[in-house]
């Protein structure tokens, strides 16, 4: 207490020159960069695994990477419409991230032909032309997203909310199931971690900057929340290994008596 009585005004104004200098956010970008990273290993291993069928089978269910994808567009033309060029450009990116790996998840040979993905891929290229074209040369597509920001904001919220009860609510379900059945591994550990701290660091912007009723620091909430509970399954299954581990020697010990 007495340090924080004599060091407060000065923390405060690094915390403040911080949310001015934006360096809530350039941390919070590292961390989408790490995510989106971990998001291609886990896309790459599930192609290595059925394409030479062997290794071990994913953490995250197909389920985790639509729905967050659905997630991920509201808030992708949030960021256009607040101007706002971080969560434009995190969300953005994630959602490509998203939308590529999906498909080597989703896919059950391992083998991508041509036929089968044509169509995805026309309409992923033709959003990507697409979309800046409409955006410069169509002022009324402006004038509608630019005209609610706040309403696309909540409507992002919403559609987080779902993302954490069944995509995270799935893939906490999966972690637990494979803890309980002895499978426990700690892989994507790591990548929740990130993508907590992500949601942290920006939550602390928004809210400093734009108050806790900005829709940007509900939904940064909420999904730091989600984040942290995959953490805390990733932990019970250490915990359950401790454990497995801990009457395995007492087990041997015993019979070596």
């Amino acid at each position: 207490m007495d340090w924080m009585a004599e060091h407060g005004d000065t923390l405060r104004a690094v915390i403040v020159s911080m949310v001015a200098d934006k360096a809530f956010l350039i941390l919070a970008a590292v961390m989408y960069a790490l995510y989106c990273a971990g998001i291609w290993k886990i896309g790459l291993d599930s192609h290595t695994v059925k394409a030479t069928n062997r290794g071990r089978p994913e953490v995250y269910p197909k389920e985790y990477f639509w729905m967050l994808a659905i997630q991920l567009v509201p808030l992708t033309i949030t960021g256009v419409a607040r101007q706002d060029v971080f969560i434009f450009a995190t969300r953005g990116i994630t959602l490509l991230c998203v939308l590529i790996v999906y498909q080597m998840v989703a896919n059950e040979s391992g083998v991508f032909e041509w036929k089968a993905y044509r169509g995805r891929i026309c309409f992923i290229l033709s959003v990507l032309f697409l979309a800046p074209m409409l955006w410069v040369e169509y002022p009324p597509l402006r004038a509608a997203v630019t005209a609610y920001p706040t309403a696309l904001g909540w409507l992002s919220v919403g559609i987080m909310g779902l993302f954490v009860i069944y995509g995270q609510g799935v893939t906490l379900l999966t972690i637990w199931n494979r803890s309980w059945s002895g499978h426990y591994q700690v892989r994507g550990f790591g990548l929740q971690i990130v993508r907590f701290a992500g949601f942290a660091l920006q939550a602390v912007h928004y809210g400093l900057a734009f108050g806790v009723t900005d829709p940007i620091f509900v939904q940064s909430t909420i999904g730091a929340l989600g984040a942290a509970s995959i953490i805390c399954a990733y932990l019970f299954g250490l915990a359950m290994r401790a454990v497995a581990r801990l009457t395995i020697s007492a087990s041997q010990g015993s019979v070596g008596q």
